[in-house]
């Protein structure tokens, strides 16, 4: 029975402390405007190699081995706070973006990483699913758009193939095609 007691009192004990701590501060929702505006300026930041853009991608190594952004730096969730990954959250002169998939482990990453004091911490919202379907893929704007929106697709457009390599890919592709001239048969002409 003193266990049960004790167990019970150290939960209200723990309620009560966790009752005063200081609120957190939690992140802005990003209106559907300023969401593709940040989003485009991380691929212009990715793409001009901006030295104070630093990208922690959490997956597992397999994945990121398939697909990753430039100069990313793979530490998978569960390795986080391992010791020697620590010196890549003490970068406080540099704006660290952590990305996944989706945004779970992003925000996951953000919540330890912000409770531990860290600074400059963002998340990649809708992580690598959102990036492809607005970077990688873009859609054709309609033909009654006005001129920023075709502007913003032909950026898009240069974007995916900057980070899929599809400009190269299609120069090799050009390169690779030779064209294979058949001969004619020659009839023997003639006979027995």
């Amino acid at each position: 029975m003193k266990k049960y007691i004790y167990i019970s009192f150290l939960t209200f004990t723990f309620a009560i402390i966790v009752a005063f701590l200081p609120k957190q501060n939690t992140k802005k929702e990003l209106s559907p405007e300023e969401f593709l505006s940040k989003i485009n300026k991380l691929a212009k930041s990715i793409i001009e190699k901006d030295p104070n853009i630093f990208l922690i991608d959490l997956r597992e190594k397999e994945e990121f081995d398939k697909f990753s952004l430039s100069n990313a730096v793979n530490i998978p969730l569960k390795d986080l706070l391992k010791i020697d990954n620590l010196d890549y959250l003490e970068q406080e002169n540099k704006k660290i973006v952590f990305y996944s998939n989706g945004t779970t482990y992003s925000n996951q990453a953000w919540t330890i990483a912000t409770r531990l004091n860290y600074k400059n911490l963002y998340v990649l919202k809708g992580g690598l699913n959102n990036w492809k379907k607005t970077i990688l893929e873009p859609e054709y704007p309609k033909e009654n758009a006005d001129f920023k929106e075709f502007d913003l697709y032909e950026f898009r457009m240069g974007a995916s193939q900057y980070f899929t390599g599809s400009g190269e890919k299609e120069k090799a592709k050009r390169k690779k095609k030779k064209v294979i001239k058949k001969r004619k048969k020659k009839e023997v002409e003639g006979g027995c």
